[in-house]
């Protein structure tokens, strides 16, 4: 089984603490509600001599910078929305990693437990053959039909384990090779 080596989750993304530097918008917006209440209280001492239609006339000269919030405000919003789904893009990268994650362990833990059974079985074989062994030893008898088998058995199995394992080292040989990090490799077998 030739698994690719996941990425490591990155935690880069986890949100800060705040500062104070973080709290400044806030600060921003109580301080204008602040002098806006101020200032509507004290509205009336600097308009005392004026009729309504002068107030009003006054007022309107602010429009500027009344469409000026307003857009700002708009901006505003696209920025939250801009924000949101970027951060709505990255929980679903870490959900997906996540998935991914969760499948490899399901995987390893299936193979654990393949692993796990296929010991206890040769376990057991290894067990029988070594009783079997020691009773033949105290009697002259030769060995039974059924050691024989597990015999044959376990040497299939080793033969299966030796096939796999020259496998793998000739397809990570290859890979690597690939890569150019290829190991030198030398011949184990005496000559």
């Amino acid at each position: 089984m030739n698994t690719k080596a996941q990425e490591p989750v990155s935690t880069d993304d986890a949100p800060q603490s705040l500062q104070l530097a973080d709290w400044w918008p806030v600060l921003l917006v109580v301080a204008l509600f602040f002098l806006s209440f101020v200032s509507a209280r004290m509205a009336w001492w600097p308009f005392s001599g004026m009729t309504w239609s002068q107030r009003s006339e006054f007022g309107e000269s602010f429009g500027v910078l009344s469409a000026l919030f307003n857009g700002l405000a708009f901006a505003g919003l696209i920025i939250t929305v801009f924000i949101q789904a970027r951060e709505l893009r990255l929980q679903r990268h870490q959900l997906t990693l996540q998935r991914v994650e969760l499948q490899a362990q399901r995987g390893e833990a299936k193979r654990l437990a393949d692993a796990q059974e296929e010991q206890t079985i040769l376990n057991s074989i290894s067990a029988f053959i070594a009783a079997e062994t020691y009773s033949n030893r105290n009697s002259s008898a030769s060995p039974s039909q059924t050691m024989v088998q597990a015999y044959r058995f376990l040497e299939g199995h080793l033969q299966r384990d030796m096939e796999r394992i020259q496998a793998r080292v000739t397809s990570e040989t290859a890979a690597l090779a690939l890569q150019g990090n290829a190991p030198i490799v030398r011949n184990s077998t005496p000559r």
